[in-house]
Order: structure tokens, then sequence, then C-alpha cells
């Protein structure tokens, strides 16, 4: 598993995971239909959305996490997924800008994961 430290501090993956985690929480599309109605993304600017978020306990990735602070790798990954699960499962509208940011930025991270680690050289003999 990555040194989350090393990852954080690389140039390029650092650089990527600093740009994903400044979108951070991210959350979750269906839990947040459930407790605050599916027009709550157009309703609420994102600081309220998040205060109504934390007050009705809304899933969110990273669960623990404080802004400023840097995110390990299971973090990282977990938050990851978590844009995958809302891209294909949350009914999310495609034209948000700040949605393409984020997915954008949660696809660099395993992109320059891959060409730094070489992983993609590797071959069986």
């Amino acid at each position: 598993m990555p040194n989350p430290a090393s990852l954080w501090h690389a140039t390029n993956s650092g650089q990527e995971i600093r740009t994903f985690a400044s979108h951070w929480p991210v959350l979750n599309v269906s839990n947040v239909h459930a407790k605050l109605g599916f027009d709550a993304f157009r309703r609420l600017d994102r600081a309220t959305l998040l205060v109504q978020c934390e007050v009705q306990n809304v899933k969110r990735q990273p669960a623990v996490w404080a802004p400023g602070v840097a995110p390990n790798w299971e973090q990282t990954l977990r938050t990851i997924y978590q844009v995958r699960c809302n891209l294909f499962h949350g009914e999310k509208p495609e034209q948000a800008t700040r949605d393409r940011g984020l997915v954008y930025a949660a696809d660099r991270i395993p992109h320059h994961f891959l060409a730094e680690t070489g992983c993609l050289d590797w071959y069986d003999l």
C-alpha cells in the first residue's frame, strides 16, 4: 500500500490529492435525497447544504476528516469510490460545474498513481 505522506508530498500525486480534497466532503447523493429531498442541491447553497447534512446525519466521505489535514490513502480511496457511486446511482445532473471538477479530480489520482508506480508496465513472464 502506498505511503500516504509520500503521496501527499509527491509532485504530481500530491497536487492531485490536494485538488481532490478541496472538494471534500463528498456527500452520499442518495442519502441527501432521502433526508433533505431531491431538490436539496438546487435549493441550498453549499455551506447551508453541509450544515443541513450534518444535522440530518447524511452519509459522507471521508467520514472523519478535517479541512487542511492531509488525507490518508484509505480516505482518498473511499472518497473516490463515493464519487463513483454518486455518478452511477446518485441521479446528479451532469451539467453541474462543481460535479465535473470533482469527477475529474477523482479520476486524476488513480491516473497519476498508476503512472508513477509503473504498474501498467508490469507483465507476467
